[in-house]
């Protein structure tokens, strides 16, 4: 699969909590990223605990949301603003091929798009849409990919459609 290291990917993060690894995500900005809330849990989310990246870069959750299922990161990029992401960002259309970023075997996580304006959540004072994605094959650990953004597969520099959320089949991202 594809490095975390920021210099190689600049838009893609891992998190750590206490030297173990939680989940992947994505920048969106230069100090900010964003990955899924389930991969962070309810425990994380409540308490703010300081997360690092692989390298020591201190993540910092500045807001979380169980309903969209989304985190907002600030990285402390040791005073500076650091690079700015390269990644730029697409709309996914009804049957276009993506792959995962994250790959946790050799064989990278690909599928096509069935629907690119699902609801995910729908609540008294907020809906979620999200892609609904098909998978190509069945993953026996899905919360390794959690936060792992979705690229078009033909695309260099990436483009990217979403975040991979949940792993049923079919199943959503958000958008």
């Amino acid at each position: 699969g594809r490095g975390p290291d920021m210099a190689q990917d600049d838009h893609l993060i891992e998190l750590y909590l206490a030297g173990k690894r939680i989940a992947s995500g994505l920048r969106i900005a230069r100090p900010f990223a964003l990955t899924t809330a389930h991969a962070l849990g309810p425990d994380v989310l409540t308490t703010k605990p300081l997360l690092h990246l692989r390298d020591g870069t201190p993540a910092q959750i500045l807001w979380g949301n169980t309903p969209s299922d989304l985190a907002l990161l600030r990285l402390e990029l040791n005073g500076t603003t650091g690079p700015l992401a390269t990644t730029t960002y697409g709309e996914a259309q009804q049957g276009q091929a993506w792959r995962a970023t994250v790959s946790v075997d050799p064989k990278p996580l690909t599928g096509s798009v069935v629907e690119p304006d699902a609801v995910y959540h729908d609540g008294p004072h907020l809906t979620v849409k999200a892609l609904r994605l098909r998978c190509e094959r069945v993953l026996r650990d899905p919360a390794a990919y959690a936060g792992s953004p979705i690229e078009e597969t033909r695309q260099d520099p990436p483009v990217v459609l979403g975040l991979l959320q949940g792993l049923a089949e079919p199943f959503p991202i958000s958008s």
